[in-house]
């Protein structure tokens, strides 16, 4: 039994009375075995017994008037696992009528072994079922996630091309037919042997090779540089290696690890300049606005230099940079700019967090007495914040930085300033404008992103998201109207737009869940929430997702509870994106208990990369568990990525791997 503790035996007893039950029963609570049992009288009985899956073990007392012991046997095989049959006494063998065992009802101590035994292996075979369907069924959609990637992959089997996605057929020619071909012959004579090799070592289970450079024969006769990389996998119930093509310009290990450190800081391990403005000029748009640069400079260093000696000064550094640590994580690409000033990249924060970032930087600082060598030193520092609007240049975004950094030392240091924001002149009152018109004009169209199961192809609805159609024709991307919008204090109308459209789509059947965007606009908005009451009634919101981004809601708690229980109140569900960015993020599911959790793109995109990534999801994954909330990893561009969001239990995906935005889904 495999919990006897907690779990009864339940068995089934076939015998003409009660009398035989009841004293087996007894004989067995006597010994501390919690047991539970119902008697039948004939195969019927049990048939209608085993139907409701009810049963450990069945009892069978051979001798029985009118009862075919097979026929019991027979009907308890039928279950998937068969349901273990042991005869109560009597003179017949076991073996004569395909019983498991024989007991002695009048002996405890040998009643009560061998049914624990029976019950134990009767829980190890149900078990054993039910991991090998799963298997099989976490294998199937492996498979067909495989044959959805964009990445070109193949299985193949003792050098033989069994199966290839349409990525890979795609990469060796039009009308390519590769399976049932040994895998060389689709190589050139260059790294040949290699590759015969590494699938011999493979193919023994002597681990992972490194990937391989190779030639792939294409039509015509050319030649095309690629890499393999080989990995040991099933493929059908069967050994088979897993082959992934991949550019021939894809850097190894090594030459990673060398780019690694040319991006480090030597003296105190944070990022350096050059990764630094390599993050600030992937900023996007349409993903990325709001995006917050935070510049922290060591006040009257020069002093402290003279006094400390360069490589005293350097190792005062350092101990900043362990300050620093305690706030920052890797996703917030932590450097050393240049001499003794800092900075970090943030996700998107309200005003209120952003100021209280600023001091609490301040107080990391100026709290602690810096031990160098034989000195002991006050050192205080002062901040300068920058949020981006998605119009200027990442240049002009850090220059603002800098000079709020410098605004706060000519204060007096230890302080913490936020900077203006930038005034664009001309061109963005021509967005503005643009966006005026085209909301006039019933110009702004909804388009339509599906969300899918990490595990499967099946999809769970999708994000509506709006577009501008300029009189030409051309959808326009949400960055730089969207920031207009924000200066014109348009976006509580946009909410508006997308809400409206979103219920007229759920009002004509479709089942949802349907994502869609809420802005800290609208949260600041006291009204929004009865506005949307009177919106949607009670049960009107049924497969509507409303989603908040998580430091809109870290800076308006209140008001993203009040939103929460109108959404809940008119059937509708919750959603937390960009989640796992915000620094009180968890603090804020805690209380909010989102039904969905939308793990930001940022940690998606770099979990290959960097373990401290992966931990973050693991605990992503962890906090989504016992809140009861679904995960979905945003922002998910290639099958590389998919192996690690399973493994850490996602739920679903939504990105360009799955699918791209489509303006066919929309109405209007």
């Amino acid at each position: 039994m495999s919990t006897p503790e907690t779990t009864p035996l339940r068995l089934l007893v076939v015998d003409g009375d009660d009398a035989l039950k009841e004293s087996t029963v007894r004989a067995l609570r006597r010994r501390g075995e919690p047991v539970s049992a119902t008697r039948v009288e004939d195969a019927g009985g049990l048939d209608a017994a085993l139907a409701e899956d009810g049963v450990d073990l069945v009892l069978l007392q051979p001798d029985l008037p009118g009862v075919d012991p097979a026929a019991i046997i027979t009907a308890a095989e039928q279950p998937e696992p068969p349901v273990p049959v042991l005869l109560l006494g009597g003179s017949t063998a076991p073996v004569e009528v395909g019983a498991r065992d024989r007991v002695d009802p009048d002996d405890p101590e040998d009643l009560t072994h061998r049914l624990r035994r029976e019950a134990a292996d009767a829980v190890a075979r149900r078990r054993l079922i039910s991991l090998e369907r799963r298997y099989q069924d976490s294998e199937r959609r492996a498979h067909e996630l495989v044959d959805r990637s964009r990445d070109a992959i193949a299985y193949v089997q003792e050098g033989i091309l069994v199966h290839a996605n349409p990525a890979f057929r795609r990469r060796l020619g039009e009308g390519a037919e590769p399976e049932g071909t040994p895998l060389l012959e689709w190589l050139g004579e260059q790294g040949r042997d290699a590759v015969r090799k590494a699938l011999r070592r493979t193919e023994g289970g002597r681990g992972r090779p490194a990937p391989l450079s190779a030639e792939l024969l294409r039509p015509g006769g050319h030649h095309q540089a690629v890499r393999l990389d080989l990995r040991p996998a099933d493929y059908q119930g069967e050994p088979a290696i897993q082959l992934t093509l991949q550019s021939g310009d894809e850097e190894g290990a090594l030459r990673q690890r060398v780019r690694r450190l040319e991006h480090q800081d030597p003296i105190t391990g944070l990022f350096n300049r050059q990764h630094f403005l390599q993050s600030l000029e992937a900023l996007a748009p349409d993903r990325d606005e709001g995006a917050t640069v935070i510049c922290l400079s060591v006040d009257h260093f020069e002093d402290l230099r003279a006094r400390l000696n360069p490589a005293g000064a350097d190792a005062l550094l350092a101990r900043v940079a362990e300050r620093l640590r305690r706030r920052f994580s890797p996703r917030h690409h932590l450097a050393r700019f240049q001499g003794p000033r800092f900075t970090a990249l943030l996700e998107p924060l309200g005003e209120p967090a952003l100021a209280r970032l600023g001091l609490a930087l301040c107080r990391d600082i100026a709290d602690d007495l810096f031990e160098v060598g034989d000195h002991s030193l006050p050192v205080s520092a002062s901040v300068g914040i920058a949020c981006w609007d998605g119009d200027e240049s990442p240049v002009e975004l850090l220059e603002r930085a800098f000079q709020a950094a410098r605004e706060a030392a000519d204060s007096g240091g230890n302080g913490a300033r936020l900077a203006a924001a930038p005034d664009h002149g001309g061109g963005a009152d021509d967005w503005l404008d643009a966006l005026e018109q085209a909301l006039a004009e019933d110009r702004l169209v909804h388009v339509f992103q599906p969300v899918g199961d990490v595990r499967s192809a099946a999809t769970h609805g999708g994000e509506l998201l709006v577009r501008l159609r300029d009189h030409e024709g051309t959808l326009h991307p949400p960055g730089a109207f969207l920031s207009a919008a924000r200066r014109g204090g348009l976006m509580p109308r946009l909410d508006r737009l997308t809400l409206d459209h979103a219920a007229r789509r759920l009002a004509a059947g479709e089942d949802g869940p349907l994502f869609v965007k809420v802005t800290a606009e609208s949260l600041e908005e006291p009204e929004f929430p009865a506005r949307f009451r009177e919106q949607f009634g009670a049960g009107a919101a049924a497969g509507l997702v409303i989603e908040l981004a998580e430091s809109d809601v870290v800076a308006h708690l209140r008001a993203a509870g009040e939103l929460a229980e109108a959404v809940r109140a008119a059937g509708g569900a919750l959603a937390l994106e960009h989640f796992g960015t915000a620094p009180d993020g968890e603090a804020a599911q805690e209380r909010l208990r989102a039904d969905y959790l939308k793990i930001d793109g940022e940690i998606v995109g770099r979990l290959e990369e960097d373990p401290d990534y992966r931990a973050r999801l693991e605990g992503i994954v962890r906090l989504a568990e016992e809140t009861g909330a679904t995960t979905i990893a945003e922002r998910v561009e290639t099958a590389r990525t998919l192996p690690l969001l399973w493994q850490a239990g996602v739920d679903r995906i939504q990105g360009y791997f799955l699918h791209a935005p489509e303006e066919e889904r929309a109405t209007g």
